[in-house]
């Protein structure tokens, strides 16, 4: 049996990670303070940095008392409202051109509208149901906040964003906004209620793993711009492809059921069942897997602690002499943090026995030197291994 190691130390520093996150956060800091342009830099941050954002923000919303949460649900339903009538009355007119050319059509449909409606909720600082996920989740797995407080926080947002939408709804009635133009509303809320419930959930799912990239991408970019640019991307593919979203199908369904026609048929014991909740469903259990799940064993504290179960594991059932192919991570030692020798790992981690300096060789050293060319800093300098002879007093220093 190996010998048992002590654990990867979990730290709240804000810049913890992988070296190549740490790398990455300086290189970009250099570039920038050798300009002499300070603010270049604040243009976009990391990964680890939205990260860190997205904990923050599900802790603060884990304090909102519910009638705030009501109002900011209420006008991110009212927004993303917006945005889906926007689509209806733009790309849904185009007759012509869904017969002639669907393809171009999916993309003006995927264009004009639900951008502009989430781009205007993050902005305006609304919460959103299906972001809302990403956020609670990632500070309860980050130990900030409580399951209950989660529970009642994603409770309270998607009523409060059905809500808005059903006023948005109302208000479109009352304006006589789409008398002459129902036909495309009705076709919508039929064609939404009509697959199976694992087609909605899967549609779901994929909704919302876009829908999520593009708040990670907004909260990425700092100014206004590139959080536009960021929305719009991974929107228009979803919107274009026919995914399913619960808070824009809120508006969308009912939409199309009070204007009758073809989808007078449809009643609410009808959208909620074949709709609603699958797609509730899977755009939950996507924010929470491909999401929180994800970047929590790999950039947030879920990765020390996977590290840690994994070299007890491997500690207590493998001979040393695997053992030392199989443990990875850092450690903390009398010496300071020390590299585990993660030698079964390859390119990607591989350490010198006796915590020497990393060799970086390979597809590691290729990746480091790709994105310092692209940032315009210099490559990191070649690692030096060292050589010990057992029967030689002085190592010897070889570079790689």
């Amino acid at each position: 049996m190996a010998p048992a190691l002590p654990p990867v130390s979990a730290s709240n520093d804000p810049t913890r990670g992988h070296a190549e996150e740490r790398a990455q956060i300086g290189g970009l800091t250099a570039a920038t303070a050798a300009k002499g342009d300070a603010t270049l830099f604040r243009l976009f941050i990391t990964p680890l940095e939205v990260w860190n954002k997205i904990v923050a923000t599900g802790v603060a919303k884990s304090k909102y008392t519910w009638p705030k949460k009501i109002l900011l649900s209420f006008l991110a339903g009212a927004y993303l409202s917006f945005g889906m009538a926007f689509a209806f009355l733009v790309g849904g007119q185009l007759k012509d051109i869904k017969v002639g050319d669907p393809g171009l059509y999916n993309l003006i449909l995927g264009f004009f509208g639900l951008p502009f409606g989430l781009t205007m909720i993050i902005l305006m600082g609304s919460d959103l149901y299906t972001s809302d996920v990403t956020f609670m989740f990632a500070a309860w797995c980050e130990g900030k906040t409580r399951m209950t407080a989660v529970v009642w926080n994603l409770v309270w947002c998607w009523f409060g964003n059905l809500c808005g939408s059903l006023f948005m709804v109302q208000m479109y009635v009352w304006g006589d906004v789409f008398v002459g133009r129902e036909a495309f509303e009705q076709g919508v809320a039929v064609k939404k209620t009509s697959p199976d419930f694992g087609v909605n959930f899967v549609r779901g799912m994929l909704c919302n793993w876009l829908v999520n990239i593009a708040v990670w991408q907004a909260m990425t970019a700092q100014d206004v711009t590139g959080k536009f640019v960021g929305v719009f991307i991974p929107v228009t593919i979803f919107v274009a492809s026919g995914f399913e979203h619960c808070i824009a199908n809120q508006f969308g369904i009912t939409m199309g059921m009070r204007l009758g026609g073809t989808a007078s048929d449809i009643s609410a014991s009808e959208d909620i069942v074949k709709n609603l909740i699958p797609v509730t469903l899977g755009n939950t259990v996507a924010a929470m897997i491909f999401i929180v799940g994800f970047y929590f064993f790999s950039i947030g504290t879920g990765h020390d602690k996977m590290i840690n179960l994994w070299n007890s594991l491997v500690a207590r059932y493998t001979p040393a002499w695997l053992a030392e192919w199989l443990q990875t991570g850092d450690v903390t030692t009398e010496a300071g943090m020390q590299p585990l020798p993660g030698k079964f790992i390859g390119d990607i981690s591989v350490h010198n026995p006796g915590g020497q300096t990393p060799s970086h060789r390979g597809i590691s050293a290729t990746l480091r030197a790709l994105t310092s060319s692209m940032r315009g800093t210099p490559p990191p300098a070649a690692a030096v291994t060292v050589h010990k002879d057992a029967s030689d007093a002085n190592p010897t220093k070889t570079a790689v």
